[in-house]
């Protein structure tokens, strides 16, 4: 007898549904508190739905992501490995990257995707880039909608700063040591970014595809 079943999509990808039996059950007269998301519905259109992980608390995937072969594991020594959990990573209130201390969970982008320009997702993401016209594709609005896809946001000026200073306090935090990253605080057609190795600031297009992702929350 075991917690876990292994699937296989049909797009190849693997699956590992895991089952908790020691998590709490939600019973009757307990108060569930929902989230929201807009979720696409076709045609470009999307609708409000509320959604909890209340009353599956017991139950996670857990995902194959590069297929390294070798022991799996989520992170070492704050490095992240071949395997993630779908709660962690979307849902749950644990930190899928680094705790740190008066900021909250930080979490390094692994990668993600620019928004194309003259696109829905542009409207939503960066309307004043769209209403200018500019015509590249918006890394910066990309890695903005990156970060609220897995219920985080990018950070301003002041917290990368903060996220500099705390590296440099306490280097086995596991926090980035180089690499410029994307703040919140933008205008029509740039961005600024901190530069981690030294905690400086400066802006650049938000086309720019050499810049770095950090995701912060609770």
């Amino acid at each position: 007898k075991s917690n876990n079943v292994g699937i296989i999509l049909a797009d190849g990808a693997t699956l590992i549904l895991t089952y908790n039996p020691n998590a709490g059950i939600i019973g009757d007269g307990d108060t569930v508190t929902p989230s929201f998301a807009d979720l696409p519905i076709g045609f470009g259109r999307t609708k409000k739905f509320a959604y909890t992980t209340s009353v599956t608390d017991p139950i996670d995937f857990v995902m194959d992501v590069n297929g390294f072969k070798g022991p799996n594991s989520e992170a070492r020594n704050g490095k992240q490995y071949d395997i993630r959990s779908f709660k962690v990573a979307k849902f749950s209130k644990g930190c899928a990257g680094v705790e740190v201390p008066n900021i909250g969970c930080v979490y390094v982008l692994p990668s993600w995707s620019p928004i194309k320009a003259g696109t829905d997702d542009m409207k939503k993401w960066d309307p004043k880039y769209d209403a200018v016209g500019y015509p590249a594709d918006n890394y910066w609005a990309g890695a903005k909608k990156a970060c609220d896809d897995i219920g985080m946001s990018l950070p301003d000026i002041s917290k990368l700063q903060s996220i500099y200073k705390a590296r440099r306090k306490d280097s086995s935090l596991g926090l980035p040591t180089s690499g410029d990253f994307w703040s919140s605080e933008r205008h029509a057609w740039d961005a600024n970014y901190v530069d981690l190795f030294n905690g400086s600031t400066s802006y650049d297009d938000k086309d720019g595809i050499y810049h770095s992702v950090l995701c912060i929350g609770d």
